[in-house]
């Protein structure tokens, strides 16, 4: 079963192929993409369920903290490699054994040996039991998540010519919010972050999800909406504005786009998407807000439906920017919507109709379809 816990290592595979595909290191070709392939495209056929299979190597790098490989290096001092290392850190916990009774006995003599001779106490957490506890405790929210990734953003080390192979910004460009693609020298925000996360939800869900919908028209979408890149007059990439379309019209993804079979994946979504439209639509004028006020007026006296109001730019902008303040309502959101009822059985991932393209997914999703 899919749970929350799922996209948040899904978001640490993301950054992680990001890093190992985009950015400049002082390795060979070679070795660069044998570490891509085992570690992201790496999968066998079950020969008695006749599913995919795969994951096992991430597993094994989360297990001996190694994700990514310590071989990776960058060329400069960059922040981005410990912050994926201290995300990744806690699936340790995820995908070990729980310590036994004895195991637990053993660790209570260790850590008295070193408090005895007063070792550095951080030590400790490097204990199996000690480890496995303090991951367990992590992955138990994504409030420890939020707040490594808050501050490392705020730490100094970070590169002045942070940016990615496009020559704009360091991640995947499928992924980056339309506001950085359209302003790559932007200060990057947590919303930033949000909206990826967002469009690595549409993305995979366009590309890899049964759809009746013809695989030119298809494959004509993914491309317009995620794709397209322009060139300025300094010969600096730029793009994101079919993602901002979408987002003012309240059609992102695209309505023309249906599954074949039903799954509240599309409305979680769209639902996800829709406080976005604030962000890129232009804040109403003071004579929008008397207009608004006079239509209240009138719908109170005539007695209308109070949704009808919703339909309205004013509310409808201030509601987006209230929930864009944070990220709560976009984690309860995706709670709620995973509690619901009408998930498909079989709900996994399909082929996908552009197979250059990348493919982030949890190792536990693709481990547990055959079960």
């Amino acid at each position: 079963m899919h749970v929350f816990l799922d996209d948040i290592e899904s978001f640490v595979h993301v950054l992680g192929w990001t890093t190992l595909y985009h950015l400049s290191i002082p390795m060979g070709l070679n070795q660069r993409v044998r570490i891509l392939s085992s570690l992201y495209h790496d999968s066998f056929k079950n020969e008695e369920t006749g599913w995919e299979e795969a994951g096992s190597i991430k597993q094994d790098k989360f297990i001996l903290g190694e994700y990514p490989s310590e071989e990776f290096k960058l060329m400069e001092g960059f922040p981005i490699l410990e912050l994926i290392r201290n995300l990744a850190a806690p699936f340790y916990a995820r995908y070990s054994d729980p310590p036994t009774e004895q195991n637990r006995k053993a660790s209570e003599r260790d850590i008295a040996f070193f408090l005895e001779r007063q070792l550095d106490k951080e030590l400790i957490d490097t204990l199996p039991v000690p480890r496995y506890d303090l991951g367990i405790e992590r992955l138990g929210s994504s409030e420890w998540f939020l707040n490594t990734i808050q501050n490392a953003l705020e730490a100094p080390g970070w590169p002045n010519n942070d940016r990615m192979v496009r020559r704009g910004r360091t991640g995947t460009w499928q992924f980056i919010s339309s506001a950085l693609l359209d302003n790559p020298a932007g200060q990057h925000q947590l919303i930033d972050d949000i909206e990826s996360f967002v469009h690595v939800l549409g993305w995979t869900v366009l590309c890899c999800l049964p759809s009746p919908m013809d695989a030119d028209d298809r494959e004509h979408l993914v491309s317009s909406l995620y794709d397209y890149s322009s060139k300025t007059a300094i010969g600096q990439r730029t793009g994101g504005s079919t993602k901002q379309d979408r987002f003012i019209l309240g059609d992102y993804p695209s309505k023309e786009f249906k599954l074949t079979e039903h799954s509240p994946i599309l409305e979680l979504i769209r639902n996800l998407a829709s406080p976005f439209c604030a962000r890129y639509s232009n804040p109403p004028t003071e004579q929008n807000r008397k207009t608004f006020a006079s239509i209240i007026d009138l719908v109170m006296e005539k007695q209308i439906d109070m949704k009808f109001l919703d339909t309205f730019m004013v509310p409808r902008y201030d509601l987006g920017i209230e929930r864009l303040s944070s990220s709560d309502w976009f984690l309860n959101t995706i709670q709620d919507a995973l509690e619901t009822k009408g998930w498909p059985e079989k709900d996994g991932v399909g082929d996908n109709v552009l197979p250059n393209a990348p493919r982030p997914i949890s190792k536990y999703c693709l481990h547990i379809r055959g079960h």
